[in-house]
């Protein structure tokens, strides 16, 4: 019962990064049919969205880190 439900909610989330994953391919290519992706304007979008993306990236790998460690130093203990 509890790995069907799992199951389910993997499947959902899958399903919607699947979906962004697509748009963005859709809109890539809708900017090179229209020219945009020549353009001085898109080239400084797609830089933004770039250091955007590269931060983000490099926040939640400190995080997952700190986590990790916190929970070695946790069970890792000495009595």
């Amino acid at each position: 019962m509890i790995f069907r439900r799992t199951k389910k909610k993997a499947k959902t989330s899958f399903l919607s990064f699947d979906k962004f994953i697509t748009w963005i391919i859709i809109g890539w290519a809708a900017a090179s049919i229209f020219w945009l992706s020549k353009t001085q304007k898109w080239k400084n979008i797609l830089w933004d969205l770039r250091q955007v993306g590269y931060t983000v990236v490099k926040k939640s790998f400190r995080i997952f880190w700190k986590v990790s460690v916190w929970f070695l130093n946790i069970f890792s203990k000495k009595k």
